[in-house]
Order: structure tokens, then C-alpha cells, then sequence
């Protein structure tokens, strides 16, 4: 009895470390998480979608009105699967230095690295657009708090630029997820078991609060976030069953929710409990299914489409300053007839992608390597000498 035990043991812990091995970044560079890539990339297109299309968005600066303002809101979903890829990849890009000594620390480093630089760049040109032309930038009259903006801390009023409130979101993930690298792998479910008990109680008593640091920690977004994590934990030990049955339920079930959004009359959603319930699962099940399929299967998305993930980030961020600039442009020099109208969306949405794959190449890329040449100079006692490839590789991805 004690060696059958003893035989399972051992068997499961081998399992576990081939899932490990399988979802987490290896020597040659390589990882399961090409097709989460490629996910992002999908959802930084929905989002762009969301402002070409949305009530006085680009379609409509221009030509006066929107053909595709019903898809406005659907396209908001971007976000929502964001936030669960997020709270995947953070699991297993982190998961074999969890336990190891200054974790947390390195891990908060490389997210400031990651998300600030580009941030600030991009959102810098904001802010002197809006000096140079008021008018081109959308603030509804009231001027952003630029400190608290450069510092993506929760407060009154509009960031300079609008997608960032989901940036404040991820740093108070990020926050959260460093607090569970300090108190161990073992103890992660039970954080993020914490995290949910902490936002839906704080949703209950202070949901609708002007404060903006309670409006967040009570917002349910929250819990797309841990979603992802779960995902995560299921990828590192192997619980990834059906990938493929999984996926196509995802897919069906999120194209499900867009049409009821576009049908919903809605022009945004009532509440982001609302949103949650709506497009978390599918979301989630999409994320699960995509992992799964590269894990068990090798299948893999086209390289396009991971370089287009890689470039994801870049395009959140510029997307929305390139269709402004677009639309400055044409606004004042050229034809809107109905011709111009049609052709004009497609070639705007490969526009701002175009754009955001040099944005990628000639200062993301850069600004990313010249943190991590920083972040190596620190002093690193628990891990080796030097950041391997696929270090590299999972602090890219990440």
C-alpha cells in the first residue's frame, strides 16, 4: 500500500513537472504562449475597432456619422480578455522563480519597466497635442491630473490618454500578484481567494463610491484578472482537459455575447458586475482553450499574428493618438463622400496597425531591452549570473 502511494506520488509530481516544462519558458527561448500572443494581438485589434466605430470616435469626427457604431460596444471586450490573458501569462512567466528570494521585488521592477516607458512617451505627445490644438484631444473640458496620470494612480477625472484607466487596473494587479510572490507559490490560491472575498465585499457596501482608489478595489474587473490566474495554475500542473471542445465553446459563447451586446441597445454597460458576468466566462474559456491546444497539440497560430501580439502593447497605447492624428489630417484636407467612407475604415484600421508594428520595432523593443540591460545591473543573489534567452523571451511576452 505504501509503495502504490509512494508510485503515485512520484507520478504525479513527474506529470506536474512536464506541465511546468510545457507552459513556462525554456533554454532555447521557446514557450507555450505563442497562441495566448496571438490572443492579445486579437483583442488590441477588437479594442481599436471599439474607437474607429464609437459615438464621436474617429468614423464619426470625420464623416459625421457611423456605420458601425452598433459594434462600438461589443468591441469593448478587448479589454475584458486583456485582463484574463493577463492574469494567465503573469502565472507562468513567473511560476519557476515564485519561491525564490526577492521575487516580488523583480517582479514589480519589470512591470514598471514594461508598462511605464512607452506609457509615458505616448502619452506625453498627448498632452502636447493638446497644447498645440485642444480641440483635436478629448477631455471634455477638464484637465487631467498629469502626476497622478504619469503615475497611472487611480483619481478623478480622464488619463491623457483614455485606455489607460485599464492600465490602472493592471498595476493594482500587479501589486496584488507581488504581494503573493512574497508569501509563496503555496499560497497564491489563497491570495487571490482573498482578492475576490476583498472586491465583491467592497462592491457590496462601497460599489457606487466617488473615491477613486475604493472605486477600484470594489470594482469586479478585478476578478478577470484572477480568472486568468486560475487558467494559469491549471496550464502549470497540467489540468488543461478538452482544449479543443473548450475552445469551441469559448469562441461560440463569446460570439454569442457580442451579438447580444449589438443588439443590446445599449451605448455601454450598465455596471461593470454586469460586464463581468457577461464576458468573463467566455472570455476565460477562449484563453483556457487557446493555451490547451498549443500545450497538448503543438498547434500554433501563424507568425503574423504572434508578431502582432508582440506588438500589442504598442498598438493600445498609439492606436488611439494615430486615428486622432488621421483624423486632424483628413478632416481638414480631404473628401468624406460615401466612396471615401467606405474605403476609408479598413484602410484606417490597417493604418493605426502598421503603425503600431514600427512603434513596436524602432521604441517599444528598444526601450524594453534598455530596461532589462538596467535591471540586470541589479544585484540578483538567487538566481544566475546572467538573463538567459528565455528569460528574455517570457519578460517579452509578459
Amino acid at each position: 500500500m505504501g509503495k502504490s502511494r509512494g508510485r503515485h506520488l512520484v507520478t504525479n509530481r513527474v506529470e506536474h513537472a512536464r506541465a511546468v516544462e510545457a507552459v513556462t519558458p525554456r533554454a532555447d527561448g521557446r514557450a507555450a504562449l505563442y497562441n495566448v500572443q496571438g490572443l492579445r494581438g486579437i483583442a488590441a485589434l477588437i479594442v481599436v475597432v471599439a474607437h474607429i466605430s464609437g459615438p464621436g470616435e474617429f468614423e464619426q469626427r470625420i464623416f459625421g456619422s457611423s456605420w458601425t457604431s452598433w459594434v462600438h460596444l461589443p468591441a469593448n471586450t478587448g479589454v475584458d480578455l486583456f485582463f484574463v490573458i493577463s492574469g494567465l501569462i503573469m502565472v507562468v512567466t513567473t511560476w519557476r522563480t515564485f519561491d525564490r528570494p526577492g521575487s516580488s521585488r523583480r517582479f514589480l521592477l519589470r512591470r514598471i519597466a514594461r508598462i511605464y516607458p512607452l506609457y509615458w512617451i505616448v502619452s506625453s505627445a498627448i498632452i502636447f497635442l493638446y497644447e498645440e490644438s485642444p480641440s483635436s484631444v478629448r477631455w471634455d473640458g477638464q484637465r487631467p491630473n498629469i502626476l497622478q496620470s504619469y503615475l497611472l494612480l487611480p483619481h478623478e477625472g480622464r488619463l491623457p490618454l483614455l485606455v489607460a484607466w485599464s492600465l490602472v487596473f493592471l498595476m493594482y494587479f500587479y501589486v496584488v500578484f507581488a504581494f503573493a510572490l512574497l508569501l509563496g507559490r503555496a499560497r497564491l490560491p489563497w491570495v487571490m481567494a482573498g482578492w475576490v472575498a476583498v472586491t465583491l465585499t467592497m462592491h457590496a457596501t462601497v460599489g457606487h463610491t466617488t473615491n477613486p482608489y475604493l472605486a477600484v478595489v470594489a470594482s469586479p474587473l478585478s476578478l478577470e484578472f484572477v480568472l486568468g490566474v486560475v487558467i494559469g495554475l491549471a496550464a502549470v500542473h497540467g489540468w488543461l482537459l478538452r482544449p479543443y471542445a473548450v475552445l469551441g465553446l469559448g469562441i461560440v459563447s463569446f460570439s454569442a455575447c457580442l451579438v447580444f451586446l449589438g443588439m443590446s441597445g445599449w451605448d455601454q454597460f450598465p455596471s461593470d458586475g454586469v460586464r463581468v458576468l457577461l464576458v468573463a466566462v467566455p472570455a476565460g474559456l477562449i484563453v483556457y482553450g487557446a493555451i490547451g491546444v498549443e500545450t497538448k497539440y503543438g498547434r500554433i497560430v501563424p507568425p503574423f499574428q504572434r508578431r502582432l501580439g508582440d506588438a500589442s502593447y504598442s498598438l493600445y497605447l498609439t492606436h488611439l493618438p494615430a486615428l486622432t492624428l488621421l483624423a486632424t489630417v483628413w478632416a481638414r484636407r480631404l473628401p468624406t463622400g460615401p466612396v471615401v467612407h467606405a474605403i476609408m475604415l479598413p484602410a484606417a484600421f490597417l493604418y493605426v496597425v502598421f503603425s503600431a508594428l514600427a512603434c513596436h520595432a524602432l521604441l517599444e523593443r528598444p526601450l524594453h531591452n534598455a530596461t532589462t540591460r538596467l535591471l540586470r545591473r541589479q544585484p540578483r543573489p538567487d538566481v544566475r549570473p546572467a538573463t538567459t534567452q528565455s528569460e528574455s523571451r517570457a519578460s517579452e511576452v509578459s
